[in-house]
């Protein structure tokens, strides 16, 4: 179990990761700039005992280059006492993977709201846009349509031997597979 806690640490102390894998463009920073400006810091970073950041090297970079931060500005962050560099390797791998996955249906719903309450907000917070939410109900009904041929297909091949039919439904249960996957929009690199 890892000894937390919650502290105040002058951010200039804090120690970015160089090889942390989890990287983010320029226009996703801003977005996160303007998310930290719009809904404060409510997520602390956490760090090692020696300052190292474990999770929220972004969020860091991004208060980091804000106006509002000054060189002698305390954060909370959680501070977690770790034994080895492979345990901070291990610890920001699970904070940044471990994540649930957005159902594609309701995550459009979500969005049409979003998009008719306050779309220059989405757009400035998230990068995100009509043009976005049409991809997303592109993406949602070609995987509809790859799902209904799948299974149209399985309905049509009823006499097909066991040996044959074992290799098919592996191939089969392959292509749903690749139906659930992360998305993301080429234009405003959201992700879905």
């Amino acid at each position: 179990m890892l000894d937390l806690k919650l502290e105040k640490v002058n951010i200039n102390t804090l120690i970015p990761r160089e090889d942390n894998p989890n990287e983010m463009t320029e226009e996703r920073l801003e977005s996160l700039k303007h998310s930290l400006d719009t809904f404060q810091y409510i997520q602390p970073i956490i760090v090692d005992q020696h300052n190292n950041i474990v999770d929220g090297n972004h969020r860091w970079k991004a208060m980091m280059q804000m106006d509002d931060i000054g060189v002698t500005d305390e954060i909370d962050v959680v501070r977690v006492n770790l034994e080895t560099e492979e345990d901070l390797k291990l610890l920001s791998q699970t904070m940044n993977k471990l994540r649930g996955s957005h159902n594609l249906k309701k995550d459009i719903s979500e969005m049409e709201i979003l998009m008719g309450h306050n779309p220059d907000e989405l757009k400035s917070l998230l990068g995100f846009d009509e043009t976005g939410l049409d991809l997303m109900r592109q993406q949602a009904a070609e995987e509809e349509q790859r799902i209904s041929n799948i299974l149209t297909k399985d309905e049509n091949n009823e006499n097909i031997n066991n040996d044959d039919e074992n290799d098919e439904n592996d191939d089969e249960q392959k292509e749903l597979d690749e139906i659930i996957t992360n998305h993301k929009c080429p234009k405003c690199n959201y992700e879905w």
